[in-house]
C-alpha cells in the first residue's frame, strides 16, 4: 500500500505497519516521518515546533510539513547524519506532543536534499512525484464518488465531512464503539491492530467477513474511543482511502 510523498521528498511506499511503531525492515537513512501531529495549527508554527523538539537529536537540514487537507498532521524531518535521524526514531515515538502521539518512523527513501548532495538530478523525480498525485488524487475521488454510490444504495445517509467529497454515515452517539469505514480492499488485522491499538482502552478491532471496506473498532469507555475517533478522522490509509470513522449505533 503507498501513499504519495510531499513535496520536496521522494515518493515514499508507505504502510499502515511503517507509519506506527517500527515492526518491519525500514533502511535506515537521514529522513524520519513524524504523523499524528496536529492538524489544526499553521505549517510554520507546527514547523518552528517540531524544530525545537527534535533539534536536541542532531543537526536539521530540512523540515517539511503536509499543507493539503489530506496530509496535515504529517511531516518528513532530515537530518545531517543516519545515527541523529536513528535516536530521534527511537527517543520521539508515541511521545506525546500537543496532546497527540507522535509515530515516528524512517522514511522509505532519501529527501531531494540528500539525493542533491549526492549529485543526483532530482528533477525527474519531481515530475514523476508531480504525475503520482495527480493519479492519487483522481483515483481518491473516484474511490469516493463510488462510496457514495454504494451508501445510497444501502440506505445510508451521509453528510460532507473534513473536505471536498468526503462522506460519513450519520449512526451512533457517543459509545465505546467505532465504525470504520473506506477502508482499502488489502487491509488486513494486523494492519487495522498496529493502527488502533496506541490509543488507551484499545480491546480489539473485528473485520466484517464479505465488507472489506468497513469494521468495528473497540475500547474500554466513550472517551478513549473518542480520542481515537478524532486523532484517525480522515487519516490516509492509501493514496486512495482517507479513514471515515463514526460512532456505531449500539
Amino acid at each position: 500500500m503507498t501513499m504519495t510523498a510531499p513535496p520536496g521528498v521522494p515518493q515514499q511506499e508507505l504502510s499502515t505497519q511503517a507509519t506506527f511503531p517500527q515492526t518491519q525492515s525500514v533502511p535506515r537513512n537521514c529522513t524520519i516521518y513524524v504523523n499524528n501531529l496536529n492538524d489544526h495549527i499553521k505549517t510554520d508554527v507546527l514547523e518552528r515546533a517540531l524544530r525545537d523538539i527534535y533539534s536536541p537529536f542532531g543537526s536539521i537540514k530540512q523540515i517539511v510539513c503536509m499543507k493539503s487537507y489530506s496530509r496535515r498532521g504529517q511531516a518528513f524531518i532530515v537530518y545531517d547524519s543516519i545515527d541523529d535521524a536513528a535516536k530521534a526514531v527511537e527517543k520521539m515515538n508515541q511521545i506525546p506532543f500537543q496532546g497527540k502521539p507522535m509515530h515516528v518512523t524512517f522514511a522509505r527513501t532519501k529527501s531531494y536534499v540528500n539525493l542533491i548532495e549526492e549529485g543526483i538530478d532530482v528533477e525527474p523525480l519531481k515530475k514523476i512525484a508531480k504525475k503520482r498525485a495527480k493519479h492519487a488524487y483522481k483515483e481518491r475521488k473516484r474511490a469516493e464518488k463510488a462510496k457514495r454510490k454504494g451508501d445510497r444504495a444501502m440506505g445510508i445517509k451521509s453528510k460532507p465531512q473534513g473536505g471536498p467529497g468526503g462522506a460519513i454515515s450519520s449512526i451512533g452517539l457517543p459509545n465505546n464503539k467505532l465504525f470504520v469505514q473506506n477502508l482499502p480492499e488489502d487491509r488486513t488485522q494486523s494492519m487495522m491492530d498496529q493502527l488502533f491499538s496506541p490509543f488507551e482502552g484499545f480491546r480489539e478491532v473485528r473485520l466484517i467477513d464479505g465488507r472489506t471496506d468497513i469494521a468495528f473498532v473497540d475500547y474500554e469507555t466513550d472517551d478513549q474511543a473518542e480520542r481515537a475517533l478524532n486523532s484517525l478522522q480522515n487519516y490516509q490509509i492509501s493514496p486512495t482511502h482517507s479513514l471515515l470513522i463514526v460512532f456505531a449505533k449500539k
